[in-house]
């Protein structure tokens, strides 16, 4: 049985990998920055050493976009230096490296869905920290996948979707942008990507390293996507209302960090390369909400 370490095991992404693993016939070893130093290369270098895993993913990362503005260093060693560190143990062990990354390395100023060649130029500290684990990515581990994904949602930790049913429970009205443009993606639908690409290389280890889009279809406005996302949540009596979602542009929005406002990710490299296609954000959402129904709002 094939064994993939896990790095970042409360993360989104990294909970669904350990719950889909399983259908795969794969095995996974999660583990958190409590268990180990993951600025040290020799943590890491032990853990991989007992593990022995044919494969790294690293899930782990510093997400808050708003609090990276005040906190650059912290976003910046979380999302670059620990990145460098991963990246150059695993191939110093000869383990391909699997790096999870954002829409934000663009800055959302072309027309057009974003393609793995166009030019990054992020809008925010954030991005710039994840665009610089990009770098320390393809400088020490030629054989590894980043891949590019956006507006992460699912049952689990903080996201845009449990934010708008905590929202939508108390307020009659809120305000949502609607000049902001992307593809909502389930966690669930990144670790599926994530797996199939893996089954690949242990099928064929002379797949295609590089850099990939990945995010859910179609696309859609946050302002569109919070309503969507009330409308499903009260059919399934997570919500007894439906509030009013007012349309506001980004300019009008307080907020202490500048989004791009085009976010949405040209997928097709995906397809040629591995035949994934973009997920259905939509049946998906569906399934996140019935989960959430089932769990306390945290």
């Amino acid at each position: 049985m094939k064994k993939i370490l896990i790095i970042g095991k409360n993360g989104q992404v990294a909970k669904e990998l350990v719950n889909l693993a399983k259908a795969y016939k794969i095995k996974t070893f999660a583990f958190g920055r409590n268990e180990f130093d993951i600025n040290s290369i020799k943590s890491i270098n032990n853990i991989a050493l007992k593990i022995n895993p044919d494969l790294i993913i690293n899930a782990s990362a510093y997400t808050q976009v708003d609090e990276a503005e005040l906190e650059k260093e912290e976003a910046h060693k979380l999302n670059s230096l620990s990145v460098k560190n991963l990246a150059k143990t695993s191939k110093a062990l000869r383990i391909p490296f699997f790096h999870i990354s954002t829409d934000y390395v663009y800055d959302g100023k072309i027309g057009s869905p974003f393609k793995e060649i166009d030019k990054t130029s992020p809008m925010n500290s954030y991005g710039a920290s994840k665009l610089s684990g990009e770098e320390q990515v393809r400088i020490n581990q030629p054989n590894h996948i980043i891949l590019r994904t956006s507006w992460v949602f699912s049952s689990y930790g903080n996201n845009f979707v449990k934010t708008m049913i905590k929202l939508g429970q108390d307020k009659k009205e809120l305000s949502v942008v609607s000049d902001q443009l992307g593809g909502p993606t389930s966690a669930k639908g990144i670790a599926d990507c994530l797996l199939k690409i893996a089954l690949s290389f242990f099928s064929d280890p002379n797949i295609s390293w590089g850099t990939y889009n990945y995010c859910g279809s179609p696309f859609i406005s946050w302002n569109g996507f919070a309503k969507q996302i009330f409308e499903d949540a009260y059919k399934l009596n997570t919500i007894n209302k439906i509030p009013n979602v007012k349309a506001i542009l980004s300019k009008d929005y307080p907020s202490k960090t500048i989004r791009p406002l085009n976010s949405t990710l040209d997928c097709n490299k995906l397809f040629v390369e591995f035949k994934i296609k973009q997920d259905d954000w939509q049946a998906q959402l569906k399934d996140c909400l019935k989960e959430v129904s089932k769990k306390p709002l945290s």
